[in-house]
């Protein structure tokens, strides 16, 4: 029986409390800021540290720099952390913070929106950049844990972990692909740069080149999805348990063209393609789909809102699981291509504390819908 859907918050909480513990000093804050990120510039920058002075701002251009910085946070007793960029950098970011802490209470992690589609800030409710370090005040601490997939390259190879607030293969991986060519070939003349990056981009890319060579290939793929060590739930359109799922118990066996996992019901832009990954603070959200590109392009509304159903939308929530594909496949990891593989697993990573700017308003299981 899964617990109360909502993820839990600890309520609201004021930098004053903090200063009289400490004296009543200032509260100290670590801003960290991936320079390779669409939006940061030194104009960005200079406006933080004008908001807060007090701040220590890492600005990092390579893995290694940030690894550095994120250890100096956390050995720095700072009391709380922002952190700016792609989706992927505030994955790694929260996720890494957590681990070289070392047991250690971490600070809470404020989320930028600083990358192009901002899928964690947009589930945060992230305001704009200098209102977040303005008034962190106003915000929640809350706790956000992120899919960790874990890739068999081939059956003798060494296995590759990753994590990212979502993932999957199949027209996601597809349309991701022809995006970063898309934007490749924009680089070469300058009357396509203004399309070369974001919404129009995507848009572009995906639906004036993905989805009609979509339709010529008609890629599918045999998959079995089999539970972990957990009760997992099948739902349907409005959240409801349907099916139970003891633990190591296959999930779903068939065919498939889509199929996405995430705690972040965003894929970017506010696309609520996962609309389940919150109705479960320990479990994330499955969905697979087998039915025509087209059928996506004519509902693209209902799906962009998260209200899209049909009998060939199958959705699951669970805390981890284990799938295996008739071949290898592009799989991707927070919007980025991570490895090819027919066989991989997922599983939640630790949660981190995470500020919250406002209620994120979604489908959840709630106490009657948990009944048996």
């Amino acid at each position: 029986m899964p617990r109360s859907a909502s993820r839990r918050h600890s309520g609201g909480w004021t930098w004053s409390k903090k200063q009289r513990r400490r004296g009543g000093r200032k509260p100290k804050i670590a801003v960290l800021l991936n320079n390779n990120a669409r939006k940061v510039n030194a104009c960005v920058v200079g406006k933080i540290k004008e908001q807060v002075p007090h701040a220590d701002i890492f600005l990092t251009h390579t893995l290694e720099e940030a690894e550095s910085a994120l250890k100096k946070v956390a050995r720095g007793r700072y009391d709380l952390c922002f952190t700016g960029g792609g989706d992927g950098t505030v994955c790694h970011a929260v996720t890494r913070l957590s681990e070289l802490s070392a047991g250690r209470q971490t600070p809470p992690i404020g989320v930028l929106p600083l990358g192009t589609g901002n899928a964690i800030a947009s589930y945060l409710e992230s305001p704009e950049v200098l209102e977040c370090v303005r008034r962190p005040h106003r915000a929640q601490k809350d706790t956000l844990a992120f899919p960790e997939m874990k890739i068999a390259q081939s059956r003798l190879s060494e296995t590759k972990a990753c994590k990212a607030a979502f993932g999957g293969f199949g027209w996601d991986s597809y349309v991701l692909d022809r995006y970063f060519r898309w934007r490749n070939v924009c680089k070469r003349f300058s009357f396509l740069r203004p399309i070369s990056e974001g919404l129009p981009a995507y848009l572009l890319s995906g639906l004036g080149w993905a989805v009609p060579s979509l339709l010529l290939k008609r890629p599918r793929r045999d998959v079995i999805v089999r539970n972990g060590s957990q009760e997992a739930y099948q739902l349907d359109s409005e959240g409801q348990i349907v099916k139970r799922f003891a633990p190591y118990e296959i999930i779903y066996q068939g065919k498939t063209r889509l199929f996405s996992f995430g705690t972040c019901p965003f894929f970017g832009f506010r696309l609520k393609a996962l609309p389940f990954a919150a109705a479960h603070p320990d479990m994330m959200h499955i969905r697979l789909a087998d039915f025509s590109p087209l059928i996506t392009v004519a509902a693209l509304p209902k799906i962009w809102r998260g209200t899209f159903k049909h009998s060939r939308l199958w959705d699951f929530i669970s805390s981890e699981f284990s799938v295996e594909l008739d071949a290898k496949t592009a799989l991707q990891m927070g919007g980025d291509i991570v490895g090819h593989s027919d066989h991989f697993e997922v599983k939640m990573s630790t949660p981190a504390q995470v500020l919250r700017f406002g209620k994120y308003e979604g489908l959840k299981l709630t106490d009657e819908r948990q009944a048996a």
